[in-house]
C-alpha cells in the first residue's frame, strides 16, 4: 500500500509569540512509541512540545545561559531511542542542544535549572537537520561544508563524514534535513543545492542513490513512513510536499494552492503528514489515504 497525501485535517497553532503560537515553525519530529510532537520555531527562538493530536504540551524558550547563550534560530530536532531526550541543532550558535523531553511540561526556560537541559557541545559548519541511529550516534547535516556529520550522541565526539561537498553522486550542496529509515541502515539527506534526495548507508557512508534528482525546488527536509515506503519532501521553492516512493517513482504533492512556504514535513503512524508551515505560521495535519501498492520495496 502507498501513502498519499489528502485533505486538511487539522490547523495547529497560529502566528505570534505567545503560548500555542509560531514565528517561524521550521522542523517537525514525532516519537513513534511516546506522545511526543516536537517543532522548533526559528523566529520565536524555542521549540514546543506537543501531543500527537496537536494539543500543546510545553514550550522551551530562549535563555540557555548555562552552556554559552540562548537558544538561537534553531533548525533540526529528533527524539532519541526510548523518547527521552529531543536533539536540537541550534544552528545560530553552531552547536547540539539536549533536551529532557520528560522535563517538558510546562512552558518554562531550556536551562539546567528546570532540568530541561541535559547538555550541549559545539559542532563545526552550520548544523541543520539532525538523526539518531541505533548505534547512538547523532548525524548532522552541515549546510556550510556540505556534509553529514556522524557524532557520538553522548559527547559530540565526530565519528565519521558522509558525503562531500559538491554536485556528484555522493556530493552534497547545502543539505538540510535528514531521515532515517525504520532499520537505521539508510540515511535520507534533503540535498537543498543539488535540488533532490542523497541516500547513504549509515553503516560506512557509502552513497546508495539519488531520488528525484534536479525535480527537487528548494529541498528543505525529508521524512520517511513508517513502513518506509514513502518519502515526503517539503519543497520551500514549490510551497509544497512532494511524495515519492523510497526508489523514487512519485506520487504526488499538496492539493494546488494549499502549501504557503512548507518547511518541514512528518509522517506519523497515526495520521497523514504533519506539516510545519513558515508561511501562515502554523502547522496542519492531513488525513491519510490509502491508494495502490507503489511497487516492490528496494
Amino acid at each position: 500500500m502507498r501513502t498519499m497525501i489528502g485533505a486538511l485535517c487539522t490547523r495547529i497553532g497560529a502566528k505570534g509569540s505567545g503560548p500555542g503560537q509560531f514565528g517561524g515553525p521550521h522542523f517537525v519530529t514525532a516519537a513513534a512509541d511516546a506522545d511526543v510532537l516536537l517543532v522548533t520555531d526559528y523566529k520565536n527562538n524555542r521549540v514546543h512540545r506537543l501531543r500527537h493530536d496537536g494539543t500543546f504540551v510545553a514550550t522551551l524558550s530562549t535563555g540557555y545561559v548555562n552552556v554559552g547563550g540562548p537558544l538561537r534560530n534553531p533548525y533540526g530536532v529528533c527524539v532519541g531511542p526510548g523518547a527521552h531526550e529531543a536533539y536540537v541543532a541550534d544552528f545560530g550558535n553552531k552547536r547540539i542542544q539536549v533536551a529532557s523531553t520528560e522535563a517538558l511540561t510546562q512552558e518554562q526556560v531550556f536551562s539546567v535549572e528546570s532540568g530541561t537541559c541535559v547538555r550541549s557541545f559545539g559542532v563545526p559548519g552550520l548544523p541543520t537537520g539532525v538523526a539518531v541511529d541505533g548505534a547512538s550516534r547523532l548525524l548532522v547535516a552541515d549546510r556550510l561544508q556540505g556534509c553529514v556529520r556522524a557524532l557520538d550522541a553522548s559527547d559530540g565526539r565526530q565519528l565519521a563524514v558522509i558525503g562531500r561537498k559538491g554536485g556528484a553522486d555522493g556530493e552534497l550542496q547545502s543539505p538540510l534535513g535528514v531521515a532515517l529509515d525504520s532499520a537505521c541502515q539508510l540515511l535520507y539527506v534533503a540535498d537543498r543545492g543539488n535540488r533532490r534526495v542523497s541516500v547513504f548507508r549509515t553503516v560506512d557512508g557509502a552513497f546508495v542513490r539519488t531520488i528525484a534528482a534536479g525535480l527537487l525546488d528548494d529541498a528543505f527536509d525529508v521524512a520517511l513512513s513508517p513502513d518506509d515506503q514513502t518519502l515526503a519532501v517539503s519543497c520551500v521553492g514549490a510551497a509544497a510536499v512532494q511524495l515519492w516512493t523510497t526508489h523514487g517513482a512519485p506520487l504526488g504533492q499538496l492539493p494546488s494552492g494549499q502549501g504557503a512556504d512548507v518547511a518541514s514535513a512528518e509522517i506519523g503512524t497515526d495520521s497523514g503528514p504533519r506539516v510545519a508551515d513558515s508561511g501562515t505560521r502554523a502547522m496542519t495535519a492531513r488525513k491519510r489515504e490509502r491508494g495502490a501498492d507503489s511497487g516492490p520495496r528496494q
